[in-house]
């Protein structure tokens, strides 16, 4: 029997293969598609990119409201995992990180060690593992997380 915490590896792991190293793409690779791809994983079925197909921030901001939610933080969580403090995260976990310059919360993965799988805007929009807590607390930016536990039923 697997166990939940193998559950939890293997999903990061499969994001972190399909996505790092890549180049940040509006409605292609871009950090709704990340978390996505991340909870289809754990077992679950995200509404986060229901909203069809988008080309820039404004779109994906219209394909949220496409899939009825104002925020990727509703959207998260319509996923019904708790919110939890982002230096709680497990592996797996989706993050949500602000700044009063975004439009909107981006999202990364956690990977574990307080390290996050996000797409990068200081390196070119390349997506890759970086220390979470420390950068998004010197890039003043806000953050919550969500625990999600995989499904396994």
């Amino acid at each position: 029997m697997t166990s939940l915490l193998h559950l939890r590896r293997d999903a990061a792991q499969a994001t972190i293969d399909v996505f790092n190293n890549t180049l940040f793409d509006w409605g292609k690779r871009d950090c709704i598609r990340l978390a996505a791809f991340n909870l289809k994983q754990l077992g679950y079925k995200p509404a986060l990119a229901r909203g069809g197909y988008y080309t820039s921030a404004r779109g994906a901001l219209r394909a949220l409201k496409r899939a009825g939610f104002d925020t990727t933080l509703e959207a998260m969580d319509s996923m019904r995992c708790p919110r939890i403090a982002p230096a709680a995260a497990l592996m797996g976990d989706v993050i949500a990180y602000s700044h009063p310059s975004m439009e909107m919360a981006a999202l990364g993965v956690a990977v574990g060690n307080g390290r996050v799988l996000a797409f990068v805007e200081e390196d070119g929009g390349r997506c890759h593992v970086i220390d979470g807590h420390r950068t998004l607390a010197k890039a003043g930016v806000a953050a919550v997380a969500w625990r999600c536990d995989p499904r396994t039923a």
